[in-house]
């Protein structure tokens, strides 16, 4: 069911704060059509969200990677991030819940898509635990030498 529900959405992107009035579809394609010619349909979520549909995925990925130009729109600050299922907001819920509580006690933090980073520690939501786990990346692992492998 979710994989059907994450392939739908997976041409979708959310826009937060902008008015998403009746009349404002037409004003957020226009929008939208300066940085993706392919838009396929817009929706409303709430009063400040709205759905934009894209065509093409590429061209999506082109306006997620450039969003940080389309941010400033009439003197607003909007944000325009994937469209997420259901589960994926929930565990993006309590990613930022840890977040904020690591950014009371002062520890550096930053965050990504189901992962955050607390003081150069890596962690990841492990979904089947739904919990966040360290991770152990192989890279930064001390390695046996030759010698101490093969007890010579």
């Amino acid at each position: 069911m979710q994989i059907i529900e994450k392939d739908k959405k997976k041409s979708n992107i959310v826009l937060s704060g902008l008015p998403a009035g009746p009349k404002d579809g037409i004003k957020i394609k226009k929008e939208m059509e300066k940085f993706s010619k392919e838009i396929k349909d817009t929706g409303k979520i709430g009063n400040l969200k709205c759905v934009v549909e894209i065509k093409i995925i590429a061209d999506k990925r082109e306006v997620i990677k450039n969003k940080y130009k389309l941010r400033q729109v009439k003197n607003k600050m909007v944000y325009i991030n994937e469209e997420l299922t259901e589960k994926e907001r929930e565990v993006q819920k309590n990613v930022k819940g840890t977040v904020a509580k690591e950014l009371k006690t002062g520890n550096k933090v930053r965050i990504w898509y189901m992962k955050l980073n607390i003081n150069e520690e890596d962690l990841k939501w492990n979904t089947e635990e739904s919990e966040l786990k360290k991770i152990i990346n192989r890279r930064y692992r001390p390695t046996e030498s030759k010698t101490e492998q093969y007890g010579v």
